[in-house]
């Protein structure tokens, strides 16, 4: 026999969960950042005197103006779950990340990144909760994956004659 009474309450959150802003920019917000991650690999590979370089370009930078869109949207949101807290965490780990200005910087964030990770989950008592774990696990590893990228060229320090 089901229990009624938990089923419902269970049901009622996840139906309001789903409603909210930032769940449901997130999984776009997810696609949007892996999609720069893949053109700024890809734009590596092609050299700057290639006809198919400019194509490229664009395409990278439509890629990253559409994260940032999405990014500020997220971020202006107010938290109404708790999952949305990590969540937008998240986001607001990704800004900080273009934010760094020397890759010693970038470094160490990556570094902190990956040893706080876990700090992020939240407690795993539905279907959703976990669901959402793996959305904040993912959205981690493509993170480390941004930041993989070297975007930021370092200066070469100068040698001690």
């Amino acid at each position: 026999m089901a229990n009624t009474p938990s089923t419902t309450r269970i049901r009622a959150n996840e139906d309001a969960c789903f409603k909210t802003p930032i769940l449901m920019l997130f999984p776009e917000f997810l696609k949007a950042l892996l999609a720069v991650v893949e053109r700024e690999r890809e734009l590596r590979h092609v050299d700057y005197w290639d006809p198919a370089y400019s194509a490229w370009l664009t395409a990278a930078e439509k890629a990253q103006d559409h994260v940032l869109d999405l990014q500020m949207a997220i971020l202006d949101e107010e938290p109404r779950v708790p999952v949305e807290r990590s969540l937008r965490l998240s986001v607001y780990l990704f800004k900080l990340a273009q934010a760094a200005d020397s890759g010693h910087k970038l470094a160490a964030f990556r570094r902190l990144v990956r040893e706080r990770s876990h700090d992020f989950l939240i407690v795993e008592e539905t279907d959703f909760d976990r669901l959402c774990n793996d959305r904040i696990e993912q959205v981690l590893r493509t993170l480390d994956s941004f930041m993989s990228l070297e975007l930021i060229d370092e200066v070469a320090a100068p040698s001690a004659h």
